[in-house]
C-alpha cells in the first residue's frame, strides 16, 4: 500500500472534519441570530429545562427552611458519664451550626430534587398537549396534571396513579383557574 496516499487521505478527512464544523458553527451562530424573539421559548424542551431549574430552586430553598422547623434528627442526644441526658450538651456552637446546615442541605436537596422532577414533566407535557390541541385552556392543565401525577406515581401501582391522576389534575386546573389562564 501506498503510505503517502493513506497520509493525503487522512490529511484531506481531517480538513473536511475542520470545514463541516466551522460550517455547523457558523449555520448555528446565523440560526440564533435570525430567530424570532421568543421563539426559543415555545420549544418543549426548553420550556421544561427552564421549569425544572427553577422548581429545585425553589424545592431546595423550601427543604431547607421546613427542615429547621420539622426534623430534629440531626440533634443528638447527649448522655453524662452517669448515663443520664445531659440537659446542656457541651458541645461546641459551631458543631451545632454545622451539623443544622448540614441537615439542612440534605432536607433541600431532597425537596429540590422533587420539584425539579414535577416542575420539569408537567411543563413539557403541558406544552405538548397545548400544541397537539392549538388552544391554551384549562383542559390543558388537566390532562397535563392526570398524566404527569400518573407518571410521577407509576411505582405505587394502579390505585395510586389513579388517585395522583385526580388529585394533580384537579389541583392544576384549580391553580390555572385562580391565576385567570
Amino acid at each position: 500500500m501506498d503510505t503517502h496516499f493513506e497520509e493525503d487521505a487522512f490529511i484531506e478527512k481531517q480538513q473536511w472534519h475542520k470545514k463541516a464544523k466551522k460550517l455547523a458553527e457558523k449555520r448555528l451562530v446565523g440560526y440564533i441570530a435570525t430567530m424570532e424573539p421568543g421563539a426559543l421559548q415555545e420549544n418543549c424542551l426548553v420550556t421544561g429545562v427552564q421549569s425544572a431549574v427553577m422548581g429545585g430552586g425553589l424545592g431546595f430553598l423550601m427543604g431547607a427552611f421546613f427542615s429547621s422547623i420539622g426534623d430534629t434528627s440531626h440533634i443528638q442526644n447527649y448522655y453524662g458519664p452517669d448515663g443520664k441526658l445531659l440537659d446542656k450538651p457541651k458541645i461546641p456552637i459551631w458543631k451545632q451550626v454545622g451539623d443544622g446546615f448540614k441537615a439542612a442541605a440534605k432536607s433541600g436537596v431532597f425537596m429540590g430534587r422533587g420539584f425539579a422532577m414535577f416542575g420539569g414533566v408537567f411543563s413539557v407535557i403541558n406544552c405538548m398537549i397545548e400544541k397537539k390541541r392549538a388552544r391554551s385552556d384549562l383542559y390543558n392543565s388537566l390532562y397535563a396534571g392526570c398524566i404527569t401525577g400518573g407518571l410521577l406515581a407509576a411505582g405505587g401501582g394502579p390505585g395510586t396513579m389513579a388517585l395522583s391522576c385526580a388529585g394533580i389534575g384537579a389541583f392544576s386546573v384549580g391553580m390555572d383557574y385562580l391565576l385567570g389562564h
